[in-house]
């Protein structure tokens, strides 16, 4: 930068792996630049996981002042479209496999419980099944305290056809 007197020098000897500042004039008139390629989209993704599973709609430009404030680091609109874009898919395969392990949990429920009720309900969407709500009444308890087990309070009932074809999903 014009004006900015800052310099160094450093020497390495011979048969030695260290390096030695030979001369500094440590005085700044330059600011520090915030352009960094070196922040790369995999690091990029991790750190804007943690902040898109709280806050999944934040924009780019949301994130691009996020990274600012945090790393001092600024990012071209590219790079923090496609690191988010990539999170967002880390963050959503998470979310399908753990809907995974909920149906093998319920699998697991009825094969230990027998004459239990395990329902999984789900709706249909444009990338597949989207999980909604889960209903548990094992036969331990409803034989306890004589009662039928019937939907959560609040909830609207489980029509039959659809606990059949759950049923069927999950055998």
């Amino acid at each position: 930068m014009d004006g900015c007197k800052f310099y160094m020098r450093n020497s390495k000897s011979a048969g030695n792996q260290f390096c030695q500042v030979a001369s500094l004039v440590d005085e700044h008139k330059c600011h520090r630049i915030a352009h960094n390629r070196q922040a790369k989209t995999t690091w990029l993704t991790k750190k804007f996981a943690h902040i898109l599973k709280h806050i999944p709609d934040m924009k780019p430009m949301g994130l691009i002042i996020e990274v600012v404030d945090r790393w001092g680091v600024k990012l071209s609109h590219d790079q923090t479209y496609k690191a988010k874009r990539r999170a967002m898919d880390l963050i959503q395969g998470v979310g399908m496999d753990q809907f995974t392990h909920l149906r093998r949990y319920a699998q697991e429920l009825l094969k230990s419980n027998p004459n239990s009720n395990v329902v999984v309900q789900c709706a249909e969407s444009n990338e597949g099944h989207v999980f909604e709500r889960i209903y548990v009444c094992l036969d331990a308890w409803s034989s306890t305290n004589s009662v039928e087990c019937e939907c959560t309070r609040g909830a609207t009932p489980l029509h039959e056809a659809s606990i059949w074809e759950l049923e069927e999903e999950i055998s």
